[in-house]
């Protein structure tokens, strides 16, 4: 709708989902041919989160940190300082420096990993579970999104204070999962064919559940004698080193 207009200019309002503010990267755009790639790591790193997760906990945070500070160092700078038209070597750049900073925070963070990996991890299994709810909900509006996924990754991480052996084999497998479909998405070029976008999501959200279920029963099995009488990252340290005693 037309809203005012003089002899020089004129505003025009518009509403509805497209007009709210999108936070995007348009990988098909600039990195097409390196999508196979990127979903062949994803489909692996997923795998092993999604199994043996629970097993390699320390590594899987340390990786965590890392996609999270990559990801937002990218993605700021994308959406609020590069203009549309940027080239890609430009968004190369702008990549890498991401990924040097993702490293840093990683290696800086594992000092903190023993008091912190489960809730962190279990908060990025809020996350995961964050994009599902928006599919399913159909959010389009981006700030509402986000509100949505800090509040769960909130919740994820005080209850991974309160159940610290089954939180970290669900987040590990809800998270492993939810990367094993995104890593398939990008093998089978779905990013960048969305003719049917609607039958992908509806197969994306119940391929993330039914693998879910799978890692969670798979991981319980491998690791249901750990922990019995005491279920703490110490367990397997000697008690004496461990307490300093003689």
């Amino acid at each position: 709708a037309v809203s005012g207009e003089t002899d020089c200019s004129m505003a025009i309002d518009y509403s509805g989902p497209e007009a709210c503010k999108l936070y995007t990267f348009e990988a098909g755009k600039h990195l097409g041919k390196l999508l196979p790639f990127v979903g062949g790591f994803m489909l692996l790193l997923g795998l092993a989160m999604c199994f043996y997760g629970a097993k390699l906990l320390f590594q899987l945070f340390g990786t965590m940190i890392f996609m999270f500070v990559s990801a937002i160092v990218f993605m700021g700078i994308y959406n609020f300082f590069l203009p549309s038209d940027s080239s890609i070597y430009l968004v190369i750049f702008v990549a890498v420096v991401a990924a040097a900073l993702g490293v840093a925070a990683a290696m800086f963070s594992y000092k903190f990993s023993k008091q912190w990996a489960v809730p962190l991890l279990a908060a990025w299994g809020g996350i995961a579970l964050a994009s599902v709810v928006i599919k399913l909900l159909k959010v389009n509006n981006a700030t509402a999104g986000i509100a949505i996924a800090v509040a769960l990754s909130l919740a994820f991480g005080y209850f991974a204070t309160k159940l610290n052996k089954q939180v970290k084999i669900f987040a590990t497998a809800f998270v492993g999962a939810s990367i094993v479909m995104s890593g398939l998405s990008k093998l089978l070029g779905h990013d960048q064919h969305e003719n049917d976008a609607d039958m992908f999501e509806k197969l994306f959200i119940v391929g993330i559940f039914v693998v879910t279920i799978m890692g969670s029963i798979a991981q319980f099995i491998f690791f249901r004698d750990e922990g019995k009488d005491d279920d703490d990252f110490m367990a397997t340290e000697d008690e004496g080193r461990t307490c300093g005693c003689f």
